[in-house]
Order: C-alpha cells, then structure tokens, then sequence
C-alpha cells in the first residue's frame, strides 16, 4: 500500500502542474478543457489523501494492538502516534487546500470575479499542496523507519514468549 501511495502522490503532483499550466498556457491536457481536466486530478487527489490517512491509522492501530497484545511498553510507540498525528493532519490539511481551489475556481469563473482570482488562489492553494505532499512524503518515511524500530523489538520478545516461560528464556 505504501508503495500504491507513493506512486499516487507523484501522479497527483504531475497532474496538478499540468492543470496549473493549462490554465495559465490555455492549452488541453489530452484533448480536454482545463475544467474538465481539473475533475479527474481533484478526484485522484482524494484518493491519494484519504489512502494516506486510512494508511496512518491502519499502521498505528496495528502496532498499538500488538503492543497491548504482548503486554509490551515501547517508547517508540510516542513517536508512531506523533508522526501519524502530523501525517493524517498534513493530509486532511490538503484535502482541504485542493477543495479550497475547486471551490473557488468555480465560484470566480462564474460570479464575474475572473480567472485571475482564481488563477491566484489556485496557484497559493496548488503550492502549499505541493509543500503538504513533500512533507507527507517525509512522514511516510519516518513511519516506516518507526515500524522497522517497533518489529526489531516486538520479533526479539515474541519467540521467546513463545518457547515457554517467557522471562527466562528472555534472559538467555
């Protein structure tokens, strides 16, 4: 999955440029309208953040119960919830912006305000989602160093739980 999530987020940043220059250039991404092309790469964005949030919530969750399963306290469990908080925020974070820029590309066209209104806001909105999806990147990348930390631990405990009396065979 972490794989599907990578490829998605270099998907999403190439379409968003090439609706960006679309729109400024007025030329048409595989014959279509900018606003007809804005439609699939706003509907791959969802589908990028909301796979990146469920990610960091099915990760935490599994570790978590884990954890509490073999009665072991790790301290790395702190920096998995932290990084899953900052990850699932950054993410909803650009949910939110690329919403912000649909909304507003609509609205402006429409109401007469013009497309450098929206051409401005689209711009702002389309950056900090560049920004959110480069900082998720490295979110995703301490995730994983996280979860290596936690499995290094948790397959040292588990056998030797398995063996029998749990403490002694830990001792050897």
């Amino acid at each position: 999955m972490l794989i599907a999530i990578f490829i998605l987020k270099f998907f999403s940043i190439t379409a968003l440029v090439v609706l960006v220059l679309s729109g400024y250039l007025g030329f048409e991404p595989m014959g279509m309208q900018h606003a007809l092309f804005a439609l699939p790469t706003i509907f791959l964005i969802y589908v990028n953040d909301i796979l990146t949030i469920f990610y960091f919530i099915q990760t935490g969750r599994g570790v978590k119960d884990a954890a509490e399963e073999a009665d072991l306290d790790m301290p790395e469990l702190a920096d998995i919830r932290s990084n899953h908080g900052k990850g699932s925020k950054g993410a909803t974070i650009n949910l939110f912006l690329i919403t912000l820029a649909a909304v507003f590309g609509g609205t402006t066209t429409f109401t007469g305000w013009g497309p450098q209104v929206h051409g401005y806001i689209a711009l702002i909105c389309v950056a900090l989602y560049i920004k959110g999806t480069f900082d998720s990147f490295k979110y995703l990348w301490k995730n994983s160093e996280y979860m290596n930390a936690v499995a290094e631990k948790y397959w040292e405990i588990m056998p030797a739980e398995s063996e029998g009396s749990g403490t002694e065979s830990a001792k050897k």
